[in-house]
């Protein structure tokens, strides 16, 4: 049995600003991160679901990368680039909550 539904991790990898392999964290890595956590907390799912930072996923130069691992709907691994805090709801609506993947 999984300890949790959704493990989520999002890369906070901070480059210098000119590095062409691009930088999560000048991207609102971040802010994609504490939106992930707090809406884990207003849904009532600690304990089910782990939002966490990451080093580099070696997509920086595409935005802010995320990739969640599920033991439910849509199990298994599910990697998105380019989130920003904007999206970052929609992202946890449609594949946390309503278990498909986020096409943003």
């Amino acid at each position: 049995m999984a300890r949790f539904e959704h493990l989520v991790f999002v890369c906070v990898n901070e480059r210098e600003a000119d590095n062409p392999k691009g930088c999560c964290h000048a991207k609102g890595a971040a802010e994609v991160l504490d939106r992930l956590r707090e809406l884990t907390h207003t849904h009532g799912l600690k304990g089910k679901v782990r939002v966490t930072s990451s080093g580099c996923l070696n997509l920086c130069k595409k935005g802010v990368a995320v990739v969640v691992f599920s033991a439910v709907a849509p199990a298994g691994e599910s990697w998105y680039t380019g989130v920003t805090p904007e999206q970052a709801e929609a992202l946890f609506r449609r594949h946390i909550l309503e278990g498909e993947r986020y096409e943003g």
